[in-house]
């Protein structure tokens, strides 16, 4: 399963998804996912920590061009 900050993967939620092999976070943070409970089920827990760089260097590059 792939999840975004809003999306809370808890305990209760691992309990139930009894076929679950992983839990992708699309974005930094693993705050929202229980990482304790998913490796005691054998859930791995991936993130995607660089997902963004090259768009947030655009953008600043952008700004730095129009002067803003």
């Amino acid at each position: 399963i792939i999840v975004r900050s809003d999306t809370k993967i808890s305990k209760e939620v691992l309990e139930v998804a009894s076929k679950l092999k992983a839990v992708g976070r699309a974005g930094v943070g693993v705050d929202n996912i229980d990482v304790q409970a998913a490796t005691e089920k054998g859930v791995i827990v991936m993130n995607t920590p660089g997902g963004n760089t090259i768009a947030t260097a655009e953008l600043t590059f952008t700004h730095l061009l129009c002067g803003t």
